[in-house]
């Protein structure tokens, strides 16, 4: 929601000529009128002459004017102006109106305004207005509440005007209708009315004026009768009515339906600056539906899906879909240096991955990081099969009684509560169209976490072999972020997948997670692409405060009550409200 610039101040300036209009410059570009109207004459002869021969010839005399309204030739034209703004409007206020089922023109015409020009007044006015106050308050009586309210407004404005967050335009509006007969006439009249009332916007009509009004709806760049509001930058947005720019790529997916204009959005994500994607929603506003709808879609496109699933949520599509899923227990687990094991690479790339990925287990009293280091290089470079076994039997000979707290803590992965789970060999196929690793069965985060950050080194491996197009999709990523590891290890992997034709997708409920002081708040702006669907006030709070997407009132408003299906689309910069839907063919596949 955008406030057009309030009347109290559209009333300083009364459209007087010390407002210094731009005529022409706005629209046309054109500040010499009789160079315009040549342009403008030229243009429409080139756009006409086709139809030339088919065409009846107009000419004045076969104008006439009537009470309310024009009749030419066989045709009856009524011309109305805006005459009153609602204090409110939404981007879909006038784009419903031209949607009407009548035979209908709209004609724009705006003007910009000398700004040293609108100060002056504006300041004049707010002096005035003190002085009232300050007028009453000698007297011992109350401050008037509007004209404080008046004061507020002005000061915005000045602000505003001052730091250039808006600028001021004259603006004025016409519409047309036209019908075959006078009866006709009266009941679209009545049409338009109701409807234009209804979102509170007032148009008015001429009873001797239509021929002139005429000339204001023509595509001549004159506007004789001058019916202007003085309006800021945002209220002028919020009055033309298109909304949004088509998004509509042959090359891409389907995500949704533009809720205003009911356009098909379709876009191939890898075509912006980035692929990344962030999800976020209140638990059951559709997170996981949406992204098993851009899953489907991408897997048709050949591009391969990987997904990191804490909750066992997308096993299901990812086997209908004729996918691999990866699931870990204590039976079915998988031993880190086999896991990391490539003998192409130098072992010494590995010793830090393993170094963090110890370092979950051990107790900040026994970390001794360097000590660590050699124990994993003597285990790489001695003879005999690297694996989890090996490693702890190097570490027991190593430490002797120097640091038995490390052993102690590290030894459950072979026989403790985490027995089993970093032990086993699971054979991944990474080569498959889409890789669900399944981490439902480990119930807790002191197993999810680290087994996390494990599997997406071995992504991160995995992708820098560019031979196709990857998408990876973390559900619950907040997750990752729960120290310092695993966040760097994630912010790096959304910088510099785009370079390796991949997209990092991260789906959460909280957009507040993600931090300044960590660095983490990275991955919401290095995304290009984000889905906001239903919201909770405190990440609403935390999303305007930091101005996160740039989002105005009425979006914020929005997304407060978003119901299932509803979402706010923001691709590079472009803001969507988008109808998200499965067709029947993927209802069974989403809904499982």
């Amino acid at each position: 929601m955008n406030k057009f610039l309030f009347g109290s101040v559209n009333s300083i300036f009364n459209y007087s000529e010390q407002a210094g209009l731009l005529c022409g410059k706005i629209i046309t570009g054109f500040t010499d009128r009789q160079e315009h109207n040549k342009q403008t004459k030229e243009y429409l002869q080139y756009l006409v002459a086709p139809l030339a021969a088919e065409t009846k010839s107009y000419n004045f005399e076969t104008v006439k004017e009537l009470e309310r309204c024009l009749k030419i030739n066989d045709k009856y034209f009524r011309v109305y102006y805006l005459a009153t703004l609602p204090n409110n409007a939404y981007a879909a206020s006038l784009f419903k109106l031209i949607n009407l089922p009548l035979p209908m023109t709209l004609s724009y015409h705006i003007e910009g305004t000398n700004k040293a020009s609108m100060l002056r007044a504006a300041r004049q006015r707010l002096s005035v207005l003190e002085s009232s106050q300050n007028g009453l308050v000698k007297k011992g009586r109350s401050r008037d509440p509007e004209t404080d309210r008046e004061i507020g407004e002005v000061s915005v404005f000045i602000n505003d005007l001052v730091h250039d967050f808006e600028k001021t335009f004259q603006v004025g509006i016409y519409a047309g209708i036209n019908a075959g007969d006078r009866k006709q006439l009266l009941e679209y009249d009545r049409k338009f009315q109701d409807e234009t009332e209804d979102s509170e916007f007032v148009f008015n009509t001429y009873s001797y004026a239509q021929a002139r009004a005429y000339q204001s709806l023509m595509p001549l760049g004159e506007d004789p009768v001058r019916e202007k509001h003085l309006l800021q930058t945002s209220a002028v947005v919020n009055l033309l009515p298109f909304l949004t720019r088509n998004l509509n790529d042959p090359t891409g997916i389907f995500f949704g339906v533009n809720h205003y204009n009911n356009s098909l959005i379709l876009i191939d994500i890898f075509k912006a600056r980035n692929a990344n994607m962030n999800i976020f929603g209140t638990s059951g506003s559709g997170k996981s539906v949406t992204a098993k709808l851009i899953m489907t879609r991408l897997v048709l496109r050949g591009i391969q899906n990987i997904i990191i699933d804490p909750e066992g949520e997308y096993c299901a599509l990812t086997r209908s879909l004729g996918g691999s899923v990866v699931s870990f227990n204590s039976q079915a687990g998988i031993d880190p240096f086999e896991l990391l094991n490539d003998p192409q690479s130098d072992p010494k790339e590995y010793i830090q991955i393993l170094k963090n990925f110890f370092s979950f287990f051990i107790q900040e009293q026994n970390k001794d990081y360097s000590l660590l280091d050699k124990i994993l290089m003597k285990t790489y470079f001695s003879p005999g099969l690297v694996n989890i076994k090996k490693f702890l039997r190097v570490l027991d000979t190593a430490l002797g009684r120097q640091n038995p707290g490390l052993y102690q803590d590290l030894f459950q992965l072979l026989q403790g509560s985490l027995g089993g789970l970093f032990q086993n060999t699971l054979k991944i196929d990474l080569n498959q169209d889409m890789i669900c690793f399944d981490l439902s069965g480990l119930y807790t985060d002191e197993k999810k976490i680290p087994l996390t950050y494990l599997i997406g080194c071995v992504i991160n491996k995995l992708i820098n072999n560019v031979d196709r197009k990857r998408m990876i999709f973390i559900d619950e990523a907040h997750k990752l972020l729960a120290n310092q590891a695993t966040t760097a290890f994630y912010v790096d992997l959304v910088k510099t997948a785009r370079k390796r034709k991949t997209g990092v997708v991260s789906i959460t409920q909280n957009p507040e997670d993600f931090k300044e002081n960590d660095n983490s708040k990275t991955i919401i702006t290095q995304a290009e692409t984000t889905i906001l669907l239903k919201q909770a006030p405190a990440s609403l709070n935390y999303i305007q405060r930091f101005d996160l997407f740039r989002l105005t009132e009425r979006e914020c408003s929005d997304l407060a009550c978003f119901t299932v299906g509803e979402a706010l689309f923001i691709r590079e910069r472009e803001h969507i409200l988008l109808d998200i839907f499965p067709f029947p063919s993927e209802k069974e596949l989403v809904f499982t």
